[in-house]
């Protein structure tokens, strides 16, 4: 029986000024106070924030009371981000927070220690391993609510994503993390998408759908051009569907793709093996 391979895949608003008729009056000024916890609900005392303002980047800096609050006062319109700046802790920043009108808004921030973030992140990704996806997924999507800012959180989720063939998701959770830390994650983003839509041509597979099949691997590599183990399988989808001269044709691009690679060889003589076989049988026929 021909059997395909798995893939190895597995990355605003500005200050307003206001104008009186006759004489320009100050522009609003916004305050932000923000309880700051720990992954337990324990504030954390005496701790650094820093709030960044999206425009011009400026930042703030404050320290939490024993009570874990901080006060930002005399804020101008426009949006902002907390993070905590301290050892031991992830620095990841809070979602945006928009401030107008002159007014006091009250926030609360979870910074999470980094032992404890990481445990999370290997919890799910176990959970993914164990084909355990509806509890990966729950808690992915936790992590990502504390840690906004944090690119590895995004990433795992991605991996979730697209483990399940979750395509839209998973595109969009690895952009996310490439958006927040590129040098880690762009060139993940391919990956983790053609890893989407190979799952889903698995599970067509599995179903005898051939058909459907050979449409992923298509679109796999609209993503990928130059994916050899997306041709491989390809091929194995055609020569199951009995298509053979459309499954040498795939087999043949994926050894021009990667022409070392034993195992694709040995596909082609079983893929010529079975087109002469159906050969025979159809001259043999009345």
């Amino acid at each position: 029986m021909l059997t395909r391979r798995s893939q190895n895949l597995l990355g605003w608003a500005g200050i307003i000024s206001l104008f009186g008729l006759l004489a320009s009056t100050a522009a609003a000024k916004n305050n932000l106070n923000c309880t700051v916890v720990d992954e337990t609900g324990k504030p954390i005392a005496r701790g650094e924030m820093v709030l960044t303002a999206a425009a011009g980047g400026k930042e703030n800096k404050r320290r939490t009371n024993d009570r874990g609050e901080v006060e930002f006062k005399g804020l101008d319109d426009g949006t902002y981000r907390l993070r905590g700046d301290m050892d031991g802790y992830v620095v990841s920043p809070s979602a945006p927070m928009e401030l107008s009108g002159n007014v006091t808004k009250p926030c609360s921030y979870t910074l999470m220690s980094a032992p404890y973030a990481n445990r999370l992140l290997e919890e799910v990704l176990q959970l993914t391993q164990q084909k355990k996806l509806a509890e990966a997924e729950q808690k992915g999507q936790r992590v990502v609510e504390i840690l906004p800012g944090e690119s590895g959180s995004h990433y795992v989720l991605a991996v979730v994503y697209a483990s399940g063939g979750k395509e839209t998701e998973a595109v969009a959770a690895i952009q996310k993390a490439a958006e927040l830390s590129p040098e880690k994650f762009k060139d993940r983003v391919k990956v983790v998408h053609m890893s989407a839509i190979s799952v889903q041509a698995d599970q067509l597979m599995a179903k005898n759908d051939f058909n459907g099949a050979i449409q992923k691997y298509e679109a796999m590599l609209k993503v990928d051009p130059a994916e050899p183990i997306a041709y491989y399988n390809m091929a194995v989808a055609y020569g199951r569907a009995n298509k053979m001269n459309e499954a040498i044709t795939a087999i043949d691009k994926a050894i021009a793709l990667k022409p070392g690679d034993a195992e694709m060889q040995q596909m082609k003589v079983r893929l010529q093996d079975m087109f002469l076989k159906s050969l025979n049988q159809e001259l043999k026929a009345p």
